[in-house]
């Protein structure tokens, strides 16, 4: 009985631990500091922007759709964020086993699934990057908004 109340409790602590792709808003919070960054919010009509400035000057977009829940993220600047915070567990797990788009160009890596779009690009010290969850993604938005 204390094992599986002690599995319980370490599965629901590594779901809250990260914000993220396909949780609510309040999610980003939790990745404000968990990536020590400034949060700034910018309402919009079919979408909300909650953006994250890291210290090492990367920023951090995370899209809010009507519904409350993050339906897409996107990076850009000059060190890669955790991605493992920004897209949780499961959605880096799906990016990082499925096979990339044969044509992506060179340092990049770009990934077309039913549940997951994901672009990553970058060497040096330039980073970008974005991606979503189709199904959460309102019908008006268009992906090249989601940068």
């Amino acid at each position: 009985m204390q094992h599986r109340l002690l599995l319980a409790v370490l599965t629901l602590a590594s779901t809250l631990a990260h914000g993220a792709l396909g949780r609510q808003a309040g999610s980003t919070d939790v990745d404000q500091k968990a990536l020590h960054a400034r949060k700034s919010v910018r309402p919009g009509v079919e979408f909300t922007v909650h953006e994250l400035t890291l210290a090492s000057g990367t920023v951090v977009r995370e899209f809010v759709g009507a519904d409350g829940r993050v339906f897409g993220v996107a990076w850009r600047g000059p060190a890669l964020p955790d991605l493992r915070q920004i897209f949780g567990d499961d959605n880096l797990q799906a990016f990082l086993s499925s096979p990339p788009e044969q044509h992506a160009p060179r340092k990049s890596r770009t990934v077309r699934r039913q549940d997951l779009v994901v672009h990553s690009t970058g060497s040096g010290r330039f980073f970008t990057g974005f991606a979503y969850i189709p199904s959460l993604k309102p019908h008006a938005v268009r992906e090249e908004e989601i940068r």
